[in-house]
């Protein structure tokens, strides 16, 4: 009976793998977030499972992702929040140092000083280093998740994700400031009856994102987005 159930589980489980890879095709990206559709799962039982392989998250700008919803120009969203975070490290004379009513006014102060529009990453860098008194400035990394993911873990500072426009018909380009990450591990897995198969494993890499609103407020999103151009390290000079 045994050697029955394990032939019939082989032959099931090559039918399901090869109408998984018609329906999902398998050179294709499986987004992490998302289960397979429910009609698979039902038909078939495959599911997916998630787990986080690793995760770094900087506290100091996590905790006071709240202090700000005034939304505001990007650029210098990210730039005065980098500098709240950095708190009395930052050198800046009225960073906030807690939450309340004077944290619009700081954001307005340095949006104000920064100018609004379309700013140059080397504009925000040199802006940077002016509101740190030199101790801080931008440094691009391209759009390395591994070398973001160590700076991040090795000098607890946070970067600055510049995506271009997500529509064909469009044409913007949008600063987040990257206050955390995380590498996932997916698994595809087929179950008949008891016995369970793993048909694909991947992994996919994730930033924890701060933003002025116009794509969210605080959230992962993956970081190999196609519109993604590049990102900036904040490093000490």
């Amino acid at each position: 009976m045994k050697k029955i159930l394990s032939i019939l589980l082989l032959a099931f489980s090559a039918v399901s793998v090869f109408a998984l890879n018609v329906e999902l095709d398998v050179g294709a990206t499986v987004n992490p977030l998302s289960k397979v559709s429910g009609e698979v799962e039902s038909a078939r039982g495959v599911y997916t499972t998630h787990s986080d392989e690793s995760k770094h998250i900087l506290w100091d700008w996590y905790g006071k992702r709240d202090w700000n919803r005034y939304g505001g120009d990007c650029g210098s969203n990210c730039i005065a929040f980098i500098m709240v975070g950095l708190g009395t490290n930052s050198g800046y004379a009225s960073v906030p140092l807690n939450g309340g009513s004077h944290v619009k006014d700081y954001y307005n102060e340095i949006e104000k000083q920064i100018g609004k529009g379309p700013n140059l990453p080397s504009h925000l860098s040199h802006k940077l280093s002016d509101f740190t008194q030199n101790r801080y400035r931008l440094s691009s990394t391209s759009v390395s998740f591994s070398s973001m993911y160590s700076h991040m873990r090795g000098n607890n500072l946070p970067g600055i994700s510049l995506r271009g426009s997500r529509s064909p018909s469009s044409y913007e380009f949008h600063y987040r400031t990257i206050v955390g990450g995380k590498r996932e591990k997916a698994k595809l897995i087929l179950k008949v009856f008891r016995k369970k198969k793993t048909l694909k494993t991947w992994y996919d890499d994730f930033y924890y994102l701060h933003d002025n609103g116009a794509d969210g407020r605080d959230f992962f999103e993956n970081a190999h987005k196609w519109y993604d151009i590049a990102v900036y390290k904040v490093v000490r000079n």
